[in-house]
């Protein structure tokens, strides 16, 4: 019952910059949607309204957020680690330097949110969808990314060493200078990528600027074009 009455409690769309009181927060809609700082670890918030909520600097470890809503909200500085956002809508959020460090996201929409140099390492990303958000200098490695949608993202220096990226789309993703070393297991089937690629950062990638399916062998990245060989322009040899 306590939980559920947390949940209700802040199912209540929060806004204004009313001030809560310093440590855990019991009454949460006393702090009109600025819980900057404050303690939330635990707490069971799922489907709780949270749009536009000031979150910068706050504890949220182990909090169960699955289902909530916090579009637009504040999440600078966050602590997330562990923390249960299955399904959530995270779209346009502001996280920079949040840490999300072995969190579940499967099936979330981070839609556009800015992620710069957070850390998602070991997170479960499966099926989320990170299309056009702003990854630059995160770190993802050994996070479990599936499925994952980061069409138009902004991957610029990000650590994805470990990472596992089945099925993962990065469609016109921007992966200059990212690490993408000792991947646990490469990619597979519809992998497929027409991202920005500088060569002195990835050496012997081809394709560049047309959907290429990629393979992820021992520390270097390496692709195939997927068309047809009869198709494929040949390109004259050097003499």
């Amino acid at each position: 019952m306590r939980a559920l009455a947390a949940a209700l409690a802040l199912s209540v769309v929060v806004a204004g910059a009313g001030t809560a009181p310093a440590g855990r927060i019991d009454d949460v809609p006393a702090a009109k949607g600025n819980l900057a700082g404050q303690n939330l670890a635990g707490l069971e918030l799922a489907g709780a309204d949270l749009r536009g909520a000031n979150l910068a600097g706050a504890t949220l470890d182990g909090a169960v957020l699955t289902g909530a809503t916090l579009v637009g909200a504040n999440l600078v500085g966050a602590s997330l680690r562990g923390a249960d956002l299955r399904e959530a809508y995270v779209r346009d959020v502001r996280a920079r330097g949040a840490n999300f460090s072995r969190a579940r996201l499967g099936g979330a929409d981070l839609t556009r949110a800015d992620l710069r140099t957070a850390n998602l390492e070991a997170a479960d990303l499966t099926r989320a969808v990170l299309e056009s958000a702003q990854l630059s200098g995160a770190t993802l490695n050994k996070a479990f990314l599936p499925g994952a949608r980061f069409a138009r993202a902004r991957l610029i220096g990000a650590d994805l060493s470990g990472a596992m990226l089945v099925g993962a789309d990065l469609s016109q993703a921007d992966l200059t200078r990212a690490t993408l070393a000792a991947a646990r297991r490469p990619w597979r089937g519809g992998s497929h990528m027409g991202a920005r690629l500088r060569r002195e950062v990835h050496r012997g990638v081809t394709g560049v600027g047309h959907r290429v399916r990629c393979r992820l062998l021992g520390g270097g990245l390496h692709a195939r074009d997927p068309r047809p060989r009869a198709t494929r322009r040949r390109r004259p040899r050097r003499r």
